[in-house]
C-alpha cells in the first residue's frame, strides 16, 4: 500500500526570486475536497489557537457520549487526541470545531465528503 503524505508545506514557484510568498498551499491531496471542507482544514491548521479539550469536554460539546467518542475515533470519523502528559490526552479544539462543522456542512449541503477522508487530511502532518 501506497503511503501519501497529506499535509506537505511547499513554496509556489517564483518568477521573481526577490519575491517569495510563504503562505501554506493547498496540497493535490486536499484538492480532492470541495474548497469549503478544505476552508475548514486550512483554518484549523493556521489557526494561533492552540487550545485543548479533555475527553468529557470534548465529548459533551460534540454532543456525543464519551464512549461514542472513543468508537468514533477507533473508527476513523473524529479527530484522535494528542498526549499532553504521560496519563493524559486531549483534543485540539481547532480540529474538534473543524469535523463539528465539516459534519453540518456535509449534512445541510449539497457538497458531501467522506467524513474518514476529511479527519485523516485533517490530522495529516
Amino acid at each position: 500500500m501506497k503511503t501519501v503524505k497529506h499535509r506537505e508545506i511547499y513554496k509556489a514557484p517564483q518568477k521573481n526570486a526577490d519575491k517569495v510568498d510563504d503562505r501554506l498551499l493547498v496540497t493535490p491531496a486536499l484538492d480532492s475536497l470541495p474548497e469549503a471542507f478544505q476552508e475548514l482544514i486550512n483554518t484549523a491548521r493556521n489557526s494561533p489557537n492552540r487550545a485543548v479539550r479533555k475527553e468529557k469536554e470534548t465529548a459533551e460539546s460534540s454532543g456525543i457520549a464519551r464512549s461514542t467518542l472513543w468508537r468514533d475515533v477507533k473508527a476513523g470519523v473524529f479527530p484522535p487526541p494528542i498526549k499532553v502528559s504521560a496519563r493524559s490526552v486531549a483534543w485540539i479544539s481547532e480540529e474538534v470545531n473543524a469535523i463539528l462543522a465539516a459534519k453540518a456542512l456535509n449534512t445541510r449541503s449539497r457538497q458531501k465528503v467522506d467524513i474518514k477522508k476529511f479527519v485523516s487530511l485533517l490530522t495529516a502532518i
